[in-house]
């Protein structure tokens, strides 16, 4: 294509896959060349997988369903602004006689360190910005991922994804049960050709799945292309690897409901006309980061000029629809130079990002009531010689 047509069509916004093709662009590590694939080459090349080959790695993870108490705000304030809660913001966070406050039961995904489940594996102080999220699960293609699920909550649940070629293990798991799940890392579970080094699914209960969901089952999944995995899976062309989950909690729909109110709310109280009160309705929506609200949570830290993928996920209702920003660095999305993204409820993507300013900077969603209702939080870029910065 003309040159100065290229720059007609960008500026109009016609950025259609011809157009950057035409213009020598790519969106990914494919390019223009896959791009502009049709017919039976695009579809052997860019859609056709392979049957699983197996690599011999069997990857065994011992995950149960625990009933915790979670606290969306344990600061006690907003950790953005270092003031007092505002009457707005003490609606979702402070406990009184008609609200649950910022603490609720709930069912979380934890690993172990063996199939007894007496061991809990402990976090590194790394990793406590994921908040309510499960483990990572990793696996490379080839590879076999093997996980010894308990239930120690209320309600039948178990692990689903959409990602891996599982065994179609997805029977519910009852109180008390064990159940054990095999996928395999096949072919089509990995990167594509345009994506990078590594892809991004979810794990969920798919037992009552909405409800599973906002009583805390959720948990990522990172699977590597062939050979560009390290021996934990990491992937080789990284240095770090962060995980964010944006989405309403709606505490309402939690299996939870009743026991949180039993728990937190004065026996005094009328439960029948609190649960027809609006107020109270709205006080259990929580607009919510890994679990967080107004900055509560520990801050993913990373080192200037290191390699950091991203994995954005959304989850949730007709309210999540999430528009994450990055204040003071940049990243790519889809081979394309971003500083804010977009994410439908259900959908995941991947930024990869090479921090240049050194400092804590605002990383939130967009949307204004989202913003309003404390979906915001902080990450931080320290320097590249810095030790022990955890």
């Amino acid at each position: 294509m003309n040159k100065k047509l290229c720059e007609v069509f960008l500026i109009l916004g016609f950025i259609s896959f011809t157009s950057l093709a035409c213009c020598g662009g790519s969106m990914g590590g494919g390019g223009a060349h896959n791009m502009m694939m049709v017919g039976n080459s695009y579809w052997k090349e860019s859609v056709t997988t392979t049957p699983f080959r197996h690599t011999g790695k069997v990857r065994t993870y011992y995950i149960a369903a625990d009933e915790v108490i979670h606290d969306y705000a344990p600061l006690g304030f907003n950790g953005i602004t270092g003031k007092p809660f505002t009457p707005d913001e003490a609606d979702t966070t402070v406990r009184s006689e008609n609200r649950i406050g910022s603490q609720y039961i709930k069912c979380l995904y934890r690993e172990y360190t063996s199939s007894s489940f007496k061991t809990l594996l402990k976090r590194e102080p790394k990793e406590q910005y994921l908040g309510i999220l499960g483990p990572v699960i990793r696996g490379e293609v080839g590879d076999t991922i093997k996980i010894v699920y308990k239930n120690n909550c209320k309600f039948p649940n178990n692990i689903h994804t959409s990602g891996v070629f599982d065994d179609n293990n997805n029977h519910a798991v009852q109180t008390g049960e064990t159940s054990t799940y095999v996928w395999e890392v096949a072919e089509r579970c990995g990167p594509g050709l345009m994506d990078g080094s590594s892809i991004h699914w979810k794990y969920l209960s798919n037992v009552n799945p909405s409800s599973d969901f906002y009583a805390g089952l959720v948990g990522n999944i990172v699977i590597t292309k062939r050979g560009w995995g390290r021996k934990d899976g990491f992937p080789r062309d990284i240095d770090q690897e962060v995980f964010f989950m944006f989405s309403v909690a709606l505490e309402n729909n939690s299996p939870y409901y009743d026991d949180n109110i039993a728990k937190f709310i004065p026996p005094t109280v009328n439960v029948t006309a609190l649960k027809s009160n609006g107020g109270f309705t709205f006080s259990n929506s929580k607009d919510a980061i890994n679990g967080f609200l107004y900055g509560n949570g520990p801050k993913a830290v990373m080192k200037k000029g290191e390699r950091v993928r991203w994995h954005v996920m959304s989850v949730g209702g007709a309210r999540d629809l999430h528009t994450p920003i990055w204040h003071g660095n940049t990243l790519t999305i889809d081979g394309l130079r971003m500083g804010v993204g977009s994410i439908l409820p259900g959908e995941t993507f991947i930024g990869d990002m090479v921090p240049d300013d050194v400092g804590t900077w605002l990383y939130h969603c967009h949307v204004g009531e989202h913003l309003d209702g404390g979906m915001v939080t902080t990450y931080e870029v320290v320097d590249n010689n810095k030790k022990d910065y955890y």
